[in-house]
């Protein structure tokens, strides 16, 4: 009897040691990739700005195409102010995302086994319009125009023109900050078909922005500015000379501008809409096969645990008594905390010498140590949990000592 006790107590342990590990992955799975606050915990980490910077910096330099310092700058400045409620709206789409994949959202759409609409989630986060304005009101409009219309400048000014490239410039720059409060008006009026376009809301787009009156307040201030402080070159000369020079110089860098800029499909890009519309229904159909793994994962983390407590009852109503069963779970769980621990610990230092030849971005670099101890943690956690169990079970099956039975 004694000996088929002590073979049905070792099939229970040795049972209960990969129950125990099996459960230790699908625990790490649950409090990290399948849970959207860590997610949301790590992406916050992020400096977007310096990842932008980064980026842009090192496009130029793989010969991608060089960006100005000044573009840059304003980019990185923009990103930087909305990054905070970039985040927000993002965060807000994951928590879409999981509810979906966790089987929480209870809307109608997400029945049936029909998938989450990934263009209605873009469209209530990043993609909102409040969001779209919020950005058009923090983006330096007025210092992106400059920098467009410098280069247009330099494309479009006559040769031999007498007003120089500088002062032009200057004026240009001044005309461009007093017409920001326009520039954001409009961005925000196409910005909603815009996004309904490409987001699939509306099967065509069509915006159309009059720059013609916008064209003669530009050109009324820049000659009055002109005429009020004329260029070094032509101070001296009468003023039907220096007005002959500014109409010269204007109407070289507008000839090519139209009266009114058009917003269509063919502006955009041809097949835009439907390419957008391929790549959210691909990731639509991911998601949908994703949900199924992840009630996998969550039904065997539900029955893991049923099936762990009932490995120890059974261990527990085998030995009928304190020292062995606290000794037969003492064991086991040190085995597998000590097994499981140390490979916590192995894994961390492999994962660390990888991310030291990682030649990423150093911003995101700098994050991956984090990223690594906080993914591994509940792991870590859990294992030393189990380990320091089974030490203080080991323990007890020493020290404890049963009540003698009176007679």
């Amino acid at each position: 009897m004694r000996v088929i006790k002590g073979f049905g107590s070792v099939i229970l342990c040795f049972l209960l040691f990969w129950s125990l590990t099996i459960f230790g992955l699908a625990l790490l799975l649950k409090f990290t990739v399948l849970n959207p606050g860590f997610v949301i915990a790590e992406l916050d980490r992020i400096n977007i700005s310096s990842l932008v910077e980064e980026a842009a910096k090192g496009g130029g330099a793989q010969g991608q195409g060089q960006t100005s310092k000044e573009l840059v700058a304003v980019v990185v400045k923009t990103v930087g102010k909305i990054e905070p409620e970039l985040k927000k709206q993002i965060n807000s789409a994951i928590y879409q995302v999981y509810d979906y994949l966790l089987s929480k959202k209870q809307d109608p759409s997400f029945r049936s086994g029909q998938a989450l609409s990934l263009a209605a989630t873009l469209g209530d986060t990043v993609l909102s319009r409040g969001f779209v304005v919020y950005v058009v009101d923090n983006l330096d409009m007025a210092a992106l125009a400059q920098q467009f219309v410098n280069q247009q400048i330099a494309g479009q000014m006559p040769a031999g023109s007498p007003i120089g490239m500088e002062y032009l410039t200057r004026i240009i720059n001044q005309v461009v900050t007093s017409l920001e409060p326009w520039m954001k008006e409009q961005a925000k009026l196409a910005a909603g078909p815009v996004v309904d376009y490409l987001l699939g809301k509306s099967p065509t787009l069509n915006v159309a922005i009059q720059v013609g009156p916008v064209l003669r307040e530009i050109k009324d201030v820049a000659r009055a500015a002109y005429l009020a402080s004329p260029p070094p070159e032509l101070a001296g000369q009468p003023r039907a000379v220096q007005e002959q020079a500014f109409e010269s110089a204007f109407a070289g860098f507008t000839g090519n501008v139209p009266s009114t800029l058009v917003i269509n499909e063919q502006l955009l890009g041809t097949g835009v809409q439907s390419k957008i519309a391929s790549g959210l229904a691909e990731a639509e159909a991911r998601l949908t096969q994703a949900r199924q793994y992840v009630g996998y994962v969550q039904t065997i983390y539900t029955a893991l645990i049923i099936f762990v407590l009932l490995l120890v009852l059974g261990i527990v109503l085998i030995h009928r008594q304190v020292r062995g069963a606290a000794r037969a779970l003492g064991v086991t769980f040190i085995t597998y905390g000590a097994i499981e621990f140390g490979g916590v610990l192995a894994a961390k230092s492999l994962l660390g010498m990888m991310i030291q030849q990682f030649e990423g971005p150093a911003a995101l670099r700098a994050l991956l140590p984090q990223l690594v101890g906080d993914f591994l943690g509940p792991l870590q956690t859990f294992t030393l949990a189990v380990l320091v169990a089974g030490v203080a079970l080991l323990i007890i099956s020493f020290v404890y000592k049963p009540r003698a039975v009176s007679t």
